[in-house]
């Protein structure tokens, strides 16, 4: 995931002009501490980072930069939607984080308040991407199962041909997006949402044309760089590998758990 969108970031930082004055990166078992990353990048003159990473490991980079006395604007992708519910975490610290992300819950369109509504009224809480993706890709494959006329008296593999047949030739309205596609690999295009924390509460700013992208990698890249309104301005197109198509019997019987709203009969 992080590696890919920083491939893609370097990238079209490169034909921006932007200056990336520092890169570092970090393994998933040393994520307690970005003190060291964050001096080399004051060092070098970084006056804001790119970080795509997890809301988890980014909660720790916000304290560590605002222990160390460092002040710099932050950005991140849709990983880091949810780093307002990290346990413990001060949320003063997140303000004016921006981040791109597929979802937000202030938008106001009828499918996405409903959504939140619904989530809210069932949880207590408010949905952020991981929420509306989940759901989304239970939509998804039902779709797909429903198209391809998929039943339970199929193996497991004559279901998962359908699926990807179903996949790379259909198009998916959804929370996260609309009009999304899939490609032969699996991986996803849909726009982008600009969305900027304050007060502790994410807001919407714009849609962004376009499609996210990542590769799940075991190494995670900070980038740092010079000049966020240039890089807004361009067309993001990145790519978001999707899991392999999971039993549909499985996802009919424990979607209840997690969303408000039943399967659609």
């Amino acid at each position: 995931y992080s590696s890919g969108v920083a491939d893609a970031f370097a990238e079209q930082a490169k034909e921006s002009k932007l200056d990336i004055v520092d890169t570092e990166t970090f393994k998933d078992d040393s994520s307690t501490s970005f003190t060291n990353q964050l001096t080399k990048a004051k060092q070098a003159g970084a006056t804001m980072i790119f970080a795509p990473i997890y809301y988890t490991p980014a909660s720790v980079l916000l304290k560590n930069a605002k222990d160390m006395g460092y002040d710099v604007k932050m950005m991140g992708c849709d990983g880091m939607d949810g780093i307002l519910g990290v346990e413990g975490f001060d949320t003063s610290l997140a303000e004016g984080l921006m981040l791109l992300t597929p979802f937000a819950a202030d938008a106001q369109d009828e499918k996405t308040q409903a959504f939140v509504s619904a989530y809210k009224e069932a949880y207590g809480d408010t949905p952020n991407q991981f929420a509306a993706d989940a759901y989304d890709v239970v939509y998804a494959i039902y779709q797909a199962a429903v198209a391809g006329g998929i039943n339970g008296d199929m193996d497991a593999s004559d279901v998962c041909d359908a699926l990807k047949a179903q996949f790379t030739s259909m198009t998916f309205d959804g929370l996260t997006g609309d009009g999304m596609t899939w490609d032969a690999s699996g991986a996803v295009s849909k726009a982008p949402k600009a969305v900027v924390t304050r007060c502790g509460i994410g807001k919407l700013i714009i849609s962004l044309p376009g499609g996210t992208a990542g590769h799940k990698v075991r190494q995670l890249p900070l980038f740092y760089y010079y000049g966020i309104e240039h890089f807004l301005q361009k067309h993001l197109f990145f790519e978001e590998k999707q899991q392999k198509p999971l039993f549909w019997r499985w996802i009919c019987a424990t979607m209840n758990s997690y969303f408000p709203v039943r399967l659609r009969q």
